[in-house]
């Protein structure tokens, strides 16, 4: 009988048992020239020394770049926050998820690098259980966005950098027919600019492009809604793949990929803390990353003091003006028993915002438990919003 998982379990273990031989590569590197190294090896990212620490170069940052020739590897570089042995899984998945990347580098106290922590790698032990009585359409993406076969390779490459995702079904006539990826792509931009040198990548154009139907890719991984979400999990991984398509009655339902499993670990275990949530985070972003952190963390702290914390829940919202500059304001809810906390708190930087949240929750430990501060009985309406 396979055993039964526990996301805690995993979640809780530290890194220094999913630690791999990590791909490095100077900063000062033409970019043109660590395509070959990420074709052949069929990485989706690579690190660089960055700041002081390390940084990630992805497959999307290279196919968003456009212009190549000359450019040094850093300029398309995204530090990550440092990442020891000790850490434990589900702070690597947070990270991982909110910055849609598979590895992260590990280091020493003094900066050192001693490895890798990958996606893969830490999801083979999840694998392991076979059976998470969970379907895959309970953690897909569903209707995702598709490419026709006769589609020009030019659109493929627009969807992925617009949308920021790696994964892109392809169709004929309505009909599955295979899955191209950001390495695909790469693997026929790629040798055109290491030869000639040239200075950009290809931009779509309306005639003279290679079709989606002219790639050439693996044959995807394929399973129907109601198959076991591990079991989906167990085979992307026994053929080295990425991701799997959810197909019924011959149509594209969703699609679910590694990362969507790397963000069911993406959760501090509620013995290490309250349930926190945070809603409309910008993903794919450095401050974000350590914004939740920052959250997660003050949460934590704070229930130290209050340990009836039944929810905290951060939710962002997002405005630009006409010069795109983002503009945020956060609304924070803290729920307890017989009262709750809430503020808004907002600004021009996440980071800054959390961080500026982050005080104000540390002056409520300090507070008389009694004390009417930011305090007030909730209403129906709140409670009930306060559930999504």
């Amino acid at each position: 009988m396979h055993k039964l998982f526990s996301f805690t379990d995993l979640a809780s273990k530290p890194l220094q048992g999913f630690i791999s031989e990590p791909v490095v590569v100077g900063a000062e590197e033409s970019v043109s020239d660590i395509i070959g190294t990420m074709v052949s090896k069929k990485l989706n990212e690579v690190f660089v020394p960055y700041d002081k620490g390390f940084g990630v170069v992805t497959l999307r940052s290279i196919l968003r770049a456009g212009e190549l020739s000359g450019r040094k590897l850093y300029t398309l570089a995204t530090r990550v926050p440092a990442t020891a042995m000790g850490d434990p899984v589900f702070k690597a998945a947070m990270i991982m998820s909110g910055l849609r990347i598979r590895s992260l580098p590990i280091t020493d106290p003094r900066g050192k690098l001693e490895g890798s922590a990958s996606s893969a790698t830490i999801l083979q032990e999840l694998a392991k259980a076979r059976s998470s009585r969970s379907a895959v359409s309970d953690i897909m993406t569903s209707r995702p966005i598709t490419i026709d076969f006769s589609d020009d390779l030019d659109k493929a490459r627009s969807l992925m950098v617009e949308k920021d995702f790696d994964h892109l079904p392809v169709t004929r006539e309505g009909k599955l027919i295979g899955l191209i990826t950001s390495l695909d792509l790469m693997q026929v931009i790629g040798p055109t600019d290491r030869t000639n040198r040239t200075s950009k990548l290809a931009e779509p154009s309306s005639r003279g492009s290679v079709k989606v139907g002219g790639v050439t890719w693996d044959e995807p991984v394929i399973c129907e809604p109601t198959v076991d979400s591990l079991l989906v999990l167990g085979k992307i991984l026994e053929k080295g793949r990425t991701a799997a398509v959810v197909v019924a009655g011959g149509i594209v339902r969703g699609i679910v990929t590694l990362r969507d499993y790397v963000k069911l670990l993406a959760v501090q275990p509620e013995a290490m803390g309250q349930p926190v949530y945070l809603v409309g985070l910008p993903e794919n972003d450095y401050e974000s990353a350590v914004a939740e952190t920052k959250f997660r963390r003050s949460i934590e702290s704070l229930s130290h003091v209050y340990p009836e914390i039944e929810e905290a829940r951060a939710t962002v919202k997002t405005f630009s003006n006409e010069k795109e500059r983002k503009h945020f304001e956060v609304h924070v809810l803290i729920r307890m028993p017989k009262h709750q906390v809430d503020f808004i708190e907002e600004g021009w930087s996440i980071q800054e915002v959390f961080e500026n949240i982050g005080s104000k929750i540390k002056r409520l430990m300090t507070k008389p438990r009694d004390s009417p501060s930011r305090r007030r009985h909730p209403v129906k309406r709140e409670m009930a919003t306060a559930r999504y």
